[in-house]
């Protein structure tokens, strides 16, 4: 099929058995003048044979060949396998490199790596000391995502449940604890804590991205609790010829209401009350602490009207006569005074009897006033005429 002058020939054939003769050529000058081809000796057999290996099929233990990040690798098993197989993590060319492979026992391979990527693994077969072509497979391990930003929540001791919140790139999933082992809710940004009582609350969110879930991160619920009533400076009663008072409250954020509980008056430990008509006048008073609002606490001032004037009866003397007759006032607890302004009290009753030294050649007057519930009314002025 060909000459070489070197003694070698390399044939192009598949896998098989071939036959070939050779035999040796006398190209002397001597020999060419006779003929001019030369001269061929005899012809010796020789036998070439070529041992096809095949190549194995691989499958992995997941499909498709992925893991998350800390998990077991998949695991690869070669089958169709005539001979043996080497596994390598690193290409091996053309022809497998015995001294690189690392076998797995019972034609399974379990690749080493670690870090989240993608890979390349190859196995070769070898068999009757022949190697096949090399088989690619590649596996992924997939980077476990971060854990989703959480969001806390407090409420007011009262007030209806609000969710606690995450947010991330995946599904987001809630757990009683951070170890995951007891799943509250799958799928949902939200969780709605069933707590009712004062107190925090830890609930715990992790997110799947591609299959694979982050850590949890914490999300915090907390029920507030509703602080005290303020304290309350009691109000005396009031007369209602008299100033309004300031009502005063000790608390933090103090808020005055009207007596309809929802009509807010003023915000601060005092209040300027206007109303001075006679009466019970009534407003709640609370207190908010960090963002609480307390019960509201029922406040009064009493306002006492004031008493009438009294109606008082005038009498008449003869200038000399020993015997005075008395004033009178039309109520028994009017009390009658020496002076105008009420300073010098000279009786109480019905009536007052002037003393008789008095009275000389003028008029007399004599003051009274009504005094109830520890206010007073009016001075009235009761005339004793001398004539």
């Amino acid at each position: 099929e060909g000459k070489s002058v070197d003694g070698t020939y390399k044939p192009n054939k598949g896998v098989g058995i071939y036959k070939y003769y050779v035999s040796e050529f006398n190209t002397e000058p001597l020999q060419l003048l006779t003929n001019p081809e030369g001269c061929e000796g005899p012809r010796r057999e020789m036998t070439l044979t070529i041992t096809g290996t095949g190549m194995p099929t691989l499958s992995s233990s997941v499909t498709p060949a992925a893991v998350c990040e800390g998990e077991e690798n998949p695991r690869f098993t070669a089958m169709n396998v005539v001979g043996t197989v080497g596994w390598y993590e690193e290409d091996p060319g053309e022809l497998g490199v015995p001294e690189s492979a690392q076998t797995g026992g019972e034609k399974t391979f379990v690749p080493g790596g670690r870090v989240a990527d993608t890979y390349t693994i190859w196995a070769v077969m070898y068999n009757d000391g022949c190697y096949g072509p090399k088989v690619p497979a590649t596996y992924e391990i997939k980077a476990i995502p971060a854990a989703p930003a959480v969001k806390d929540t407090a409420i007011c001791y009262g007030e209806a449940n609000e969710s606690v919140t995450a947010t991330g790139e995946g599904q987001i999933n809630w757990y009683a604890d951070a170890s995951k082992s007891t799943p509250l809710r799958t799928n949902s940004q939200g969780y709605v804590s069933k707590e009712t009582s004062v107190g925090t609350f830890p609930y715990y969110a992790s997110q799947i991205v591609g299959g694979c879930e982050s850590q949890t991160a914490v999300a915090k619920f907390t029920i507030k609790p509703l602080p005290s009533a303020p304290v309350y400076t009691p109000q005396a009663n009031l007369c209602e010829y008299e100033d309004a008072p300031t009502l005063v409250a000790g608390g933090i954020n103090v808020r005055w209401y009207a007596i309809d509980q929802t009509t807010l008056l003023n915000e601060g430990e005092s209040y300027q009350v206007t109303d001075m008509s006679a009466g019970n006048h009534k407003y709640y008073v609370s207190q908010t602490i960090d963002g609480c609002e307390g019960s509201k606490l029922p406040i009064s001032y009493q306002v006492i009207r004031k008493p009438d004037m009294p109606s008082v009866t005038n009498a008449r003397v003869c200038e000399g006569d020993t015997v005075i007759p008395s004033l009178s006032t039309n109520l028994i607890t009017d009390v009658w005074y020496a002076d105008e302004m009420a300073t010098t009290k000279i009786g109480t009753g019905y009536t007052y009897t002037p003393n008789a030294t008095d009275v000389k050649g003028n008029d007399l007057p004599f003051f009274v006033r009504r005094e109830q519930n520890g206010c007073v009314s009016e001075v009235a002025t009761a005339w004793l005429y001398v004539i």
